[in-house]
């Protein structure tokens, strides 16, 4: 086989490979476009299916914002009633130490008041 023929050749199976690939891509090309076509349509349908998880997701979410904010002023109500709770609890402490002392004094003072009277 000669150079040219053999070029001739080369050529030919070139441009039949060629029309092949056309052929095949016209093809692929009408698939693709099919696939793209159900591809919308399911995203259609996913996207009015997606809207519905969304909005049933962000309503959970919201309850459950909800509930943490309950949670929390619940827990802070209980943490001011617990402060009131000791803060009484004190000032009984004080007010008691205060009552004891307060007799212990007059104990004292009433003590000497008998021995400045014996002495008279």
């Amino acid at each position: 086989m000669s150079a040219a023929e053999r070029l001739r050749f080369l050529r030919k199976k070139r441009q039949e490979n060629m029309m092949v690939r056309r052929e095949s891509v016209a093809g692929d090309d009408f698939m693709a476009e099919v696939a793209n076509n159900m591809k919308k349509k399911g995203k259609e349908r996913q996207r009015g299916e997606g809207e519905q998880v969304e909005e049933e997701r962000k309503r959970r979410q919201m309850q459950e914002e909800m509930k943490a904010k309950e949670q929390e002023a619940e827990r802070k109500e209980r943490e001011e009633q617990e402060a009131r709770e000791r803060e009484l609890r004190r000032e009984q402490e004080r007010q008691r130490i205060l009552t004891v002392l307060f007799e212990k004094q007059i104990l004292v003072l009433r003590r000497i008041w008998h021995r400045k009277l014996k002495t008279i």
